[in-house]
C-alpha cells in the first residue's frame, strides 16, 4: 500500500511516475487518475468562480461618479414636484406613474420622456448635461435595444418589439446633434451619464462631460429588491446627503446585479471547465500520437494509456492554476499553459524515442 501511495504522490513532480502509474493495470490506478482530473478541473475553475461571485454591481458608483449624486438629488426634487412615482410591485416589476409629465425631447418623428440634469461650468458659465434618466416600458420596447440606442444618442422609440430595426417604418432621429461646416446635422457622441429604468431591468453608464471617459454600469433586475410603492424616494433618494445617495444607489445596484452576476459567473465557469477538460483530452491524444512511430518502443501504449498519462499529469497544473487568485488577468490561462508545458516536456524527455546507433 505504501508503495502505491508513494507512486501516486510522485506523479505530482515526476513525469516518469505519471507514465508508470498510467501503465499500471490495477483498477484503483484508473480511479485515481479520474479523481485527479476532477480535482484539477475544480482547482482550475475556482479562481474565476470565486472572483465572479465577489463582483459588486454598485462598484461603478463607488469611485469617480461625474456628479451622479448631484443629478440624483435633482431627480428626487423634480419627481416630488411633479408627483412622479416609480412603484416596485410585489412581482418585482417597476411601473412609472405620471412619467409623461417629466418633459420630452421634441424630435421630428418621436417624443421621448426623459429627466435631464444639468450643471453650470464655473469658468465658462456654460450649462452642460450631467445625467439623463429614462423609463422603458418593456411591454412596448425591447430593453436591450433601448439601452443600446440611448448609449449611441439615438432616439430609442424608433425601435419597438414590432418594428425592430425597420428604419423605413420609424426613421432614425438623434437625441443630440451638432452642425457640420455645411450646416447639416451630424452624429454627436453621448456626452453625459444615463440610467434606463425598465419594467423588469435596469442599466446605466457614467460618462464624463464631453464624453472623454466612461464607466459601464451593470445590467440588472429588481428580483432582490424589496417591493416599494415609492421606489425613487424609498430606495434611491432617501435623503439629499450626497454620500448617503451614492451608497443607497450603490446598494441597489448590488442587489440588481445578483442574478446577472450568478448567470455570468456560472456561464464563465462552465466554459472554463469545458475548455480545460478538452485540453486534458487533447494532451492525452497528443501523447498517444507522439508514440506512434513504426519503430517506437512506446508504440505499445494504447490510446487509453495516453489519456491516463495526461490525467496524472494534470493535477499539478491544476494546483498551479490557483495562483489565479493572485493574477486574475491570467486565471483562465494558467491551467492551459501549465498542462501544455508539462505534457510537452513529458513527451520530449520521458517518451522521447532514441533511435539505435548504426
Amino acid at each position: 500500500m505504501k508503495k502505491h501511495i508513494l507512486l501516486i504522490l510522485r506523479t505530482l513532480i515526476s513525469n516518469n511516475a505519471c507514465v508508470e502509474a498510467a501503465r499500471t493495470k490495477e483498477k484503483k490506478y484508473t480511479i485515481v487518475a479520474i479523481v485527479f482530473v476532477l480535482f484539477s478541473l475544480f482547482f482550475a475553475a475556482l479562481p474565476t468562480c470565486v472572483t465572479g461571485f465577489q463582483q459588486n454591481g454598485g462598484a461603478w458608483l463607488r469611485g469617480i461618479n461625474y456628479s451622479f449624486d448631484t443629478a440624483m438629488i435633482e431627480f428626487g426634487r423634480k419627481t416630488t414636484e411633479l408627483e412622479i412615482t416609480f412603484e416596485l410591485k410585489k412581482d418585482h416589476t417597476l411601473v412609472a406613474n405620471n412619467w409623461e409629465s417629466i418633459g420630452i425631447y421634441s424630435e421630428k418623428h418621436n417624443e421621448l420622456n426623459c429627466f435631464i440634469s444639468t450643471k453650470t461650468d464655473q469658468e465658462t458659465r456654460e450649462e452642460y448635461r450631467i445625467m439623463e434618466i429614462f423609463y422603458c416600458d418593456e411591454n412596448k420596447y425591447d430593453f436591450n435595444l433601448y439601452v443600446e440606442e440611448i448609449s449611441k444618442n439615438i432616439n430609442p422609440l424608433r425601435i419597438n418589439k414590432d418594428t425592430k430595426n425597420d428604419d423605413e417604418k420609424k426613421p432614425e432621429t438623434w437625441l443630440q446633434t451638432e452642425k457640420d461646416k455645411d450646416g447639416n446635422d451630424v452624429k454627436k457622441s453621448r456626452q453625459c451619464s444615463f440610467i434606463v429604468f425598465g419594467t423588469n431591468h435596469v442599466q446605466g453608464a457614467l460618462i464624463s462631460p464631453g464624453g472623454a471617459a466612461g464607466i459601464a454600469g451593470p445590467y440588472g433586475d429588481y428580483q432582490h429588491t424589496d417591493p416599494n410603492p415609492d421606489f425613487i424616494h424609498g430606495v434611491l433618494v432617501k435623503s439629499e446627503n450626497p454620500k448617503t445617495i451614492l451608497e443607497d444607489c450603490a446598494s441597489f445596484f448590488d442587489q440588481a446585479f445578483i442574478n446577472t452576476r450568478a448567470s455570468n459567473t456560472w456561464r464563465s465557469t462552465g466554459i472554463i471547465l469545458g475548455v480545460d477538460a478538452g485540453v486534458i483530452l487533447l494532451m492525452g491524444f497528443m501523447v498517444w500520437v507522439l508514440t506512434r512511430g513504426k519503430n517506437n518502443p512506446f508504440r505499445i501504449y494504447t490510446f487509453w494509456d495516453g489519456q491516463k498519462i495526461a490525467y496524472y499529469a494534470c493535477l499539478t497544473p491544476g494546483i498551479i492554476s490557483l495562483f489565479g487568485f493572485l493574477m486574475s488577468n491570467m486565471a483562465m490561462m494558467l491551467f492551459i499553459l501549465a498542462i501544455g508545458m508539462r505534457v510537452m516536456w513529458l513527451s520530449m524527455r520521458t517518451l522521447r524515442y532514441q533511435a539505435p546507433a548504426k
